[in-house]
């Protein structure tokens, strides 16, 4: 197993292990220092750009087609 892989497999699920999925964005906005608030601004953008190519070579592979793919797009910046 890629360790990268196993990594990002295992960010994810924390997401939803720690209930960030279900929590308000603004209350955990709201709580973040200025620095963390900057560093968001700096890495979500690119962050979203690559989900967005994972979930295309995922289309790529027969996985999702065509306008199912662009719907089911990650994120949009």
């Amino acid at each position: 197993m890629d360790s990268a892989a196993l990594w990002l497999w295992g960010r994810m699920k924390d997401f939803e292990r720690n209930g960030i999925l279900a929590d308000d964005p603004d209350r955990v906005w709201a709580e973040m220092a200025d620095h963390m608030r900057a560093d968001m601004r700096r890495l979500v953008p690119g962050v979203c750009e690559w989900l967005n190519q994972l979930e295309a070579s995922n289309a790529e592979q027969g996985n999702i087609g065509g306008r199912e793919a662009a719907r089911n797009s990650v994120c949009r910046v």
